[in-house]
């Protein structure tokens, strides 16, 4: 596995619940999810946004950008 670095013991303790959060890291995701079977990259004029889909669970896709930091899920 890839080291997966924590910002917090919080966001360490809620990974270990097998929680998902806006603001959390792809790799952190990952650590959760394993790879993501799908990644969508869009470019609306503003730089890369990412869709990183799992076929898979409930959400199954989140979105962010370039910095792999979660700001959305569905």
């Amino acid at each position: 596995f890839r080291r997966v670095l924590f910002r917090s013991k919080a966001d360490c303790k809620d990974l270990a619940k097998g929680m998902i959060w806006i603001g959390m890291s792809l790799d952190m995701l990952k650590f959760l999810k394993g790879k993501p079977d799908h990644i969508n990259v869009s470019d609306y004029g503003a730089g890369n946004e990412y869709q990183w889909c799992w076929d898979y669970g409930n959400p199954s896709c989140f979105y962010g950008k370039s910095n792999g930091i979660i700001t959305s899920y569905n």
